[in-house]
């Protein structure tokens, strides 16, 4: 279990890290100093020391003079004082310190207390008060242990054992965390060469933690930025050829036209083409600077409440003329649809869907418009049966510049401009747009907007 956290969680990761690497500094630094540090044993003796002189002078009782007990409290390195009933110094030894504040309030209140311990941290000492009947007096006995050498020592003991701990456990966490630091070190020169250009970069997977989720999205994104280089380029090669086609017609028949190479008859003819040629040219920049107004967030919305199946009945009526030269049927069933939106952009939403389906349509086709009611929410739906789009371009279709058919034939060739139109239309409406197809089973738009609250 705790091997499957280890793999699976990075913040896991790192506390077990952090404890792992503090555990084995602890432990060397407990082992350096219990069996190598000589300090450690010599403070361990005194104060065992200390501790066993402590207890033979409060516990002797055999003791009748002032010099008994300061030999006995000299063989401990201890001092001494004798406070008598009227609470005077009756007796001390050479080298004894004043008594504490809080040992003198203990003497003061020696009746409730028979022994009290007191450290002293200001001078490293220990202070015990206890009463004791000498030759038939009453006094009060300030026993005081003096544990310099031995705090000394401790404090240096501590200071080693942090020491080993801080040089321990930053060589530790220096090579636990290369593991950690290394796939992010990666995505830093792999993000560099991105940012330089470099879309086909790719980093191999190592583990199953945020770092390695980390990588799939990072991994994603590569891939996903290197399709919208290639959507890019391909789009400066469409644009290129859609401009460099009709250009090169219009050059070479009024270039003939002016030189007299065509004869009278044969202009009309020629100069229809240049203004086909043209329209082309116009449509494509028509359908540029619009792309770029409606997603420069400034393009305004003029919205109105209007019948929206009125408004496709008529955009089927203007089309009249391309669904006829395919003897293509279209069978229109929609209800009474009022919505509210800007009437002159969704007409151009109809006209892009309902042209797409005439271009990708077989002669002799047909084409289903017909709209589903979801407790208020319509789904417009434009069903062709025609070619289809390839399962794999499906992700793509509503993708700017994006072109399903690579072959550019005239009799279907597009810009790649339409089908984002429409989705960026739809998007300012807050209304969605999807896409159903099977390769020659045909293709489905699926449009889904509101009807207005008075309707509801």
């Amino acid at each position: 279990m705790l091997f499957l956290l280890w793999r699976q969680r990075f913040h896991v990761r790192i506390v077990i890290t952090f404890i792992v690497v503090l555990f084995v500094s602890l432990l060397i630094a407990y082992v350096y100093a219990y069996f190598m540090y000589p300090e450690h044993y010599q403070s361990e003796l005194s104060v065992t020391s200390i501790e066993s002189g402590m207890n033979t002078v409060l516990q002797a009782k055999e003791l009748d003079s002032f010099g008994e007990i300061e030999e006995l409290v000299k063989l401990y390195q201890a001092e001494v004082i004798a406070i008598d009933g009227d609470r005077d110094v009756a007796f001390s030894t050479e080298q004894a310190s004043s008594i504490s504040t809080t040992s003198i309030n203990r003497i003061n209140h020696l009746d409730e207390l028979e022994t009290a311990f007191t450290f002293r941290s200001d001078v490293d000492m220990f202070e015990v008060v206890a009463p004791k009947e000498i030759q038939g007096e009453n006094y009060t006995f300030v026993y005081q242990f003096d544990i310099t050498e031995e705090s000394e020592a401790v404090r240096h003991i501590v200071l080693v054992v942090l020491m080993i701990v801080l040089i321990i456990g930053s060589l530790g966490f220096v090579v636990a965390s290369t593991p950690i630091i290394s796939p992010i070190n990666q995505l830093s020169n792999a993000a560099r060469k991105m940012a330089k250009g470099d879309f086909s970069v790719y980093i191999k997977k190592k583990r199953e933690d945020e770092i390695g989720e980390l990588v799939d999205n990072f991994n994603y994104m590569s891939k996903e930025l290197q399709q919208i280089e290639t959507m890019r380029q391909e789009f400066v090669s469409n644009v290129s050829h859609e401009f460099k086609s009709p250009m090169t017609t219009i050059n070479g028949f009024v270039q003939a036209i002016r030189d007299g190479v065509v004869k009278e008859d044969e202009q009309k003819e020629y100069l229809d083409i240049i203004h086909s040629s043209t329209q082309r040219l116009s449509r494509l920049s028509d359908h540029l600077l619009q792309l770029a107004s409606l997603e420069s967030e400034h393009h305004p919305i003029e919205k109105h409440e209007y019948l929206v199946d009125e408004q496709i009945r008529r955009v089927v009526l203007s089309t009249q003329l391309l669904w006829e030269q395919e003897n293509i049927t279209i069978n229109i069933d929609l209800p009474q649809i009022m919505i509210v939106a800007d009437q002159d952009l969704m007409e151009q939403v109809w006209m892009n869907l309902l042209t797409n389906a005439i271009k990708f349509s077989d002669r002799d086709g047909v084409i289903d418009i017909e709209a589903k009611n979801d407790r208020g929410k319509f789904t417009i739906v434009f069903r062709d049966q025609g070619m289809g789009i390839p399962k794999e371009h499906l992700p793509y279709v509503f993708e700017r510049f994006y072109t399903v058919d690579t072959s550019r034939t005239p009799q279907i060739s597009g810009n790649g401009l339409g089908l984002s139109l429409v989705k960026r239309i739809l998007d300012l409406h807050k209304f969605s747009i999807k896409v159903e197809s099977k390769r020659n089973l045909g293709t489905s738009m699926y449009v889904s907007i509101n009807e207005t609250e008075d309707e509801k």
